[in-house]
């Protein structure tokens, strides 16, 4: 597709026709063998500027085209006579031919013979080379329709040292349609490596240099000014771009051809054009390395192309850049990006400074983004490729742009890899973008960073640091990983801020991870001014991070807030993932460790807060640890010690729990230290519990767990509690040790099984463990409501012992003997123990008993107390107390009625949901005529409960609520099996029930 500032072109046939109606035109003789290799090659000299006489440059192309070899023109015109301007088109060149202006006496630096086309009407060009291995030299070209040089399909061909579209001055336009076309030619030079070699190609109506054609290949542009003026210090546009790679050309150099000759001297001065610096469109292979685009000559000041530097379009496996400083191209001062890549494929671009000046240090940013890739422009490089061979100096520096370093939009499986965006060339200094890398709008599978494949790995590393807003943004983007970077430190480990977060994650992007399982996919987010990593959109990861540290994360480099912010419906997020791999640092900071506002279900799990990477050197963060803030349903921690986060929060809590904070669970942790209230709901220091937890706040203020006796004895220290929730809950309690030296230094010990409270809300528990000096400490977890505070600490005594007959009774089982037993108190003297049941509506004990002189023991009654009430298994604790310390013990009565669940009333089977197997057991308990007034059946207890509306009587209503419950499920939430975390008193007011969770129960670490 050809763009509509290409010059008409001219074809073989069109040639061969001009030149036969050309005034001039002499047939050339035939039947005469060419001997070549005999002959002396012909000079034919330009005397004059007249047309169609002999001495003419018309007469001196018939002559050299009627002469076989390479023959030469040289110029020896008078002063007054510089300028040539034919009255028809001149012959096109199709014997090799030198045309050498640079021979006119007077001859220094620039060109002074002018061919010019102001008298030529018709689609004309200056000259047409059409016969391999001629030169063009030291000539003026300007005025002409068509180009100021056209090469057709030969070999060779060399332009050299002269002006195309501008006058003799070569700062003022005489525009020619373009400046030089190659059309389908092979092996041309524009330019040269030595600076007399050069050409000015500018202030023409259409392209600068065109290459065009699939037999366009091996041509080297080279030592040019296109677009500026012979100084290189403005601009002197080509109406359209500097160079055009098109129609699948293939194999061509602008600038530096990599042959290590003189390469230092071979990059194009690329500027000032009306459009673009160079546009490559559907051509594959090129090669865009040692320029200047869109700088003075010096590489130091604007003469930017009102443009993109380079266009990139549906072409693939071009290069631009390269791996030696002779190779870099300064692409800076660009009216739009640096580079543009549209429905382009597998292109690498390394080696530049995109948006600084040649020094890599001053601003000298394009006026849109660095690097823009769109549309489906996918499999590019920008930067390392990571190969093992000169990846350090593949290195981009992408800083100073106005808006993005990199732009990756609607695009696809790119890599941005060891690139410098934000910092200047020595990577420690700020050079701001504004955002240093936007994925956008689609974009899949980018890698920012490593491939963490063992080769290379810190080489492809970004610093992404010093912009004015985030370091990277992932913007309405899926499945993308930033991995191996630093982004808000510099390359020497010293703080350069993005000046707002480091990583920010939003508009619905998922999927995304920042980090990775291995150590060199290991980001350090650090020295940022607001967040470290920001995320505002559901299900994405972070994983195995320094966030906050230095980057061998032992020292502070905090961010300026949190370092995790997840917030505003960010849901389903993940910071850890339980293994030693994926565990992030995150410390240092100048407020929380991690802050989720306002979002629900996200996974905090198995990382190090507060603390260094080697896990035990205190680095704290300012703020909490953990925040969570109107967040519901997320979960802290795992049960397994690879899941457990790890704290260090001495200035704060380490968990806060604040606003309309719901259903949050806390599993296994470490603190090392704290202050007085690990864990603090509401923010405002211990919330005392309160009867019937009726309260209203964060996690429903939920009441913490009571230690009622920590007990050492015989190498077992057996921890006894009780719960006081609402009635008829679960709730699981997790016991944590502290070391006597640091009672606020917490370990997890073990989590009690779950603890079901009766109809005044009331459970006891116990745990039993190896013998332990220190103290105990204890919150709990309950499903629908959160997780609670620490309770205070209790330390292991060796006083008083509990024992009881049996810990497994029925309530009609009446009274059942128990004893109190001292250890490590006087014998000779007697002491009074008092006694108290956590649940006397069910169990009594007496108020006291003396345990006499001399005796190491007393007994005492346990009676159970018998009613008709329905009620579910429960614990019960018994505890003793004397001046000296305390014991418990804890009894399991078992469930007084089989006909009816009160915990529970529609899961017969009892096995903590409702299915349609509980239809089943009431179906074939009233085919086996087990129907009608239950009080006249022989009780049973078989774990079936079948008296679902506790009337009495069996019968098919039982089986009935079960139906409708299940029906309700299905038509609401496509389910058939419900599970309920609540009582009621009416069986058939159904509108209580809700999905219930599944419970932690008996799940041990």
């Amino acid at each position: 597709m050809r763009d509509s500032n290409t010059p008409p072109l001219i074809s073989t046939d069109e040639m061969t026709m001009r030149q036969r109606n050309s005034r001039t035109c002499r047939r050339r003789k035939l039947g005469t063998e060419q001997l070549e290799d005999r002959r002396m090659l012909a000079t034919f000299v330009v005397t004059t500027n007249a047309d169609f006489v002999e001495g003419s440059l018309r007469n001196a192309i018939e002559l050299a085209n009627d002469s076989p070899g390479v023959d030469e023109i040289h110029f020896a015109l008078p002063p007054e006579e510089l300028k040539i301007a034919p009255d028809f088109e001149l012959p096109w060149l199709t014997d090799s031919v030198v045309i050498d202006g640079t021979t006119q006496p007077g001859f220094s630096v620039r060109p002074l013979v002018e061919l010019s086309g102001e008298n030529i009407s018709m689609n004309s060009a200056g000259l047409y080379i059409a016969s391999d291995d001629s030169i063009v030299r030291g000539l003026v070209i300007n005025n002409f329709v068509n180009a100021g040089v056209f090469v057709g399909e030969v070999s060779g061909a060399v332009i050299q040292s002269n002006i195309i579209g501008a006058d003799p001055s070569g700062s003022v336009a005489r525009p020619n349609s373009a400046g030089v076309s190659l059309y389908g030619s092979s092996n041309a030079i524009v330019g040269g490596g030595e600076p007399a070699l050069g050409n000015l190609i500018s202030g023409n109506d259409g392209y600068g240099v065109i290459v065009l054609g699939s037999n366009a290949t091996n041509n080297r542009i080279h030592g040019n000014i296109i677009g500026a003026n012979s100084e290189g210090t403005t601009a002197l546009a080509n109406a359209s771009s500097g160079v055009l790679l098109d129609d699948g050309a293939w194999g061509n150099y602008v600038g530096t051809d990599f042959d290590n000759v003189l390469d230092e001297a071979e990059g194009n001065v690329l500027s000032g054009n009306s459009m673009h610096g160079v546009l490559v469109r559907n051509a594959p292979s090129n090669f865009i390395a040692g320029n200047f685009i869109g700088t003075d000559i010096e590489g130091l000041l604007s003469v930017g192309n009102t443009g993109h530097g380079i266009w990139v379009e549906q072409a693939s496996q071009n290069v631009i850049g390269g791996a030696s400083p002779f190779e870099r191209n300064v692409i800076s001062g660009n009216g739009k990006a640096g580079i543009q890549m549209r429905g382009a494929i597998l292109n690498h671009v390394a080696g530049n400074y995109i948006g600084v000046d040649v020094s890599g240090a001053d601003l000298l940013g394009n006026d849109e983004y660095g690097v823009f890739l769109r549309d489906e422009s996918n499999m590019n490089i920008i930067g390392t490729d990571g190969d093992g061979v000169n990846d350090a100096a593949e290195r981009n520096v992408i800083s100073g742009n106005r808006y993005a370093g990199i732009f990756n939009l609607d695009s696809h499986q790119n890599i941005f890899a060891g690139n410098y965006i934000g910092v200047d060339s020595t990577g420690s200094s700020r050079a701001a973008n504004n955002v240093g890398v936007r994925l956008n709008s689609g974009s899949t599978q980018i890698l920012v960073g490593t491939n963490a494949d063992g080769v290379s790995d810190d080489l492809e590393r970004n610093i992404i640091s010093g912009n004015v807003r985030n370091g990277l943004e992932i913007d309405g983007s899926d499945s993308n990983q930033a991995a191996g970077n630093w982004i808000g430190l510099g390359v020497d480990g010293t703080a350069v801020p993005n000046r707002h977060s480091g990583v920010w994650i939003y508009n619905g992007s998922t999927a995304n991870l920042i980090g990775g399982t291995s150590s060199s996919q290991r980001n350090v987010i650090a020295g940022n001014s607001f967040s470290g990593v920001s995320i505002n959109a559901p299900g994405n990861s972070i994983l195995g991070n320094y966030i906050g540290t230095s980057a061998d994360g032992m020292q502070a480099t905090g961010n300026g807030r949190e370092a995790v912010l997840i917030y505003d419906g960010a849901n389903g997020n993940r910071v850890g993932d339980g293994t030693p791999e994926g565990r992030n640092i995150i410390s240092g900071g100048a407020s929380d460790g991690v802050h989720i506002r306002n979002a629900d279900g996200n996974l905090i799990i198995g990382n190090s807060l507060g603390l260094a990477a080697d896990e035990s050197t205190p680095l704290d963060n300012s703020g909490p640890a953990i925040r969570l803030d109107d967040a519901s349903r997320n979960t802290i921690g795992g049960l397994s010690a690879e899941e457990f986060n790890w704290f260090y929060s001495a200035a704060e809590s380490a968990i806060v729990v604040t606003g309309q904070s719901q259903d949050n669970s806390l599993l296994g942790m470490t603190v090392q230290s704290t202050h007085a209230a690990p864990i603090d709901l509401a923010d405002d220091g211990v919330s005392a519990n309160d009867s019937g937890d009726v309260d209203d706040g964060p996690n429903g203020l939920q009441n913490f767990p009571e230690i009622l006796a920590a007990v050492s004895s015989a190498g077992v220290t057996r921890v006894t509690g009780r719960v006081s929730s609402t009635p008829y809950s679960e709730v699981d309690v997790d016991l944590y040790f502290a070391a006597e030296e640091s009672a606020d230094s917490l370990s997890f010990v073990d989590r009690a099984r779950s603890v079901r409270t009766g109809p005044d809300g009331i459970g006891a528990w116990s745990i039993e463990l190896p013998e332990s000096d220190g103290s105990f400490r204890a919150f709990a977890n309950q499903q629908g409501v959160g997780f609670s505070e620490f309770s205070p600490a209790v330390s292991a005594t060796g006083v008083l012992e509990v024992s009881v007959a049996s810990t497994q009774i029925k309530e009609q089982d009446g009274e059942l003997s128990a004893s109190v037993r001292r250890a490590g108190t006087d014998l000779e003297e007697a002491i009074v123990v008092s006694l108290s049941s956590t649940d006397p509506a069910r169990v009594r004990v007496p108020t006291q008993v003396t345990i006499p002189a001399g005796h190491q023991s007393a007994d005492f009654p346990v009676v159970l107390v018998g009613d008709t009430v329905a009620q579910p298994t429960l614990d019960v604790a018994i505890v003793a107390e004397s001046p000296g310390g305390s014991g418990a013990a804890v009894l399991t009565v078992l469930r007084s009625d089989v006909w009816h669940n009160d915990w529970v009333p529609l899961d017969v089977n009892d096995d903590s949901s409702i299915a349609p197997n509980d239809i089943l057991v009431i179906i074939n308990a009233l085919n086996s005529g087990l129907d009608g007034d239950l009080s006249s059946q022989t009780p049973r207890d078989d774990g079936r409960f079948f008296d679902t509306n506790a009337d009495g009587f069996l019968s098919p209503i039982d089986a009935l609520l079960i139906i409708n419950h299940l029906n309700r499920q299905a038509s609401g939430e496509g389910e058939h099996t419900a599970s309920l975390n609540e009582h009621s008193a009416d069986a058939f007011d159904l509108t209580w029930i809700e999905d219930r969770k599944k419970s932690l129960r008996g799940r041990t670490v």
